[in-house]
């Protein structure tokens, strides 16, 4: 018997199941072989995964509330799941169309600023690596979307006058962070936190440490309930060990930034076994 009657879950293209589909799928609709969506087939009756490729822990905690406050479903009935996604990840509502199915809203990130593709990262892939072709076209539709809609010279002036200072988006996410734990914790919803690699944790829990009004962020830092976090076994000497790090540490088979089906099926099985 199911536990659960309804699980909803928040992340970034982790959670989604990026470069999971094969020719036959749908790459708009989150993948049936996500770690989410193979945690809630075995916890619960219905899912809901809200989770989008590179959108924001704004975007997370904004989609679940919304989630939340619209459902029937009593709320000792549901679990909340969240891999939280990288700080310096931001979002804002233009005043015109966007073409997201959230429009007016549109994310973006230090990368909104240039073409990705002709980033040291993607450039360093091989040809050959499963799912080139398919994440260069995504990435260069993204690139003239972001110069259709305006938005790179926004984008460049906010690296440099933002960006630069890592208090601003660290102390952001701190607060989606906080603000979720709360309202789930205040309506005794089940929750599920975990992330997706260090550097989100290294965001959320040390960066900007030293920066003038870092103190603002420490104070809102030291009410997340770090304690009730999923922690990916085999972690020895960074802020914190994800599902990417974990990934990459076993050796699962990669496309060209995700892991691919094994990796999700382990971490399911694992973050099953940490709720049970």
């Amino acid at each position: 018997m199911s536990k659960y009657k309804l699980v909803i879950s928040g992340g970034d293209s982790f959670t989604f199941g990026s470069e999971l589909h094969n020719e036959n799928e749908d790459p708009s609709v989150p993948h049936h072989g996500s770690w989410a969506n193979l945690v809630a087939l075995e916890l619960g009756e219905k899912h809901l995964n809200l989770a989008r490729h590179g959108r924001s822990n704004a975007y997370i905690v904004r989609h679940i509330i919304d989630c939340l406050s619209k459902t029937t479903v009593d709320p000792k009935d549901i679990l909340v799941q969240v891999m939280w996604t990288f700080v310096d990840r931001y979002e804002y509502a233009l005043e015109y169309d966007t073409g997201e199915y959230d429009t007016p809203w549109y994310p973006f990130s230090i990368n909104s600023a240039f073409d990705e593709t002709n980033s040291d990262w993607f450039k360093s892939l091989p040809r050959e690596t499963k799912n080139w072709e398919s994440t260069y076209k995504s990435l260069r539709l993204k690139w003239k979307k972001n110069v259709n809609l305006g938005v790179v010279d926004f984008s460049k002036q906010y690296n440099r006058v933002v960006m630069m200072n890592p208090l601003n988006h660290s102390y952001s996410s701190a607060k989606d962070v906080l603000f979720l734990q709360n309202y789930l914790d205040l309506n005794k919803i089940d929750y599920m936190f975990t992330y997706v690699n260090n550097y989100v944790t290294d965001g959320l829990k040390t960066q900007a440490q030293d920066h003038p009004g870092s103190s603002y962020l420490e104070s809102i830092r030291s009410l997340i309930h770090w304690d009730k976090w999923y922690e990916f076994p085999g972690n020895t000497t960074m802020s914190g060990f994800g599902f990417d790090n974990w990934s990459k540490q076993n050796n699962y088979e990669y496309a060209t930034s995700h892991p691919l089906h094994n990796a999700h099926k382990d971490a399911a099985r694992l973050i099953v076994d940490f709720l049970k």
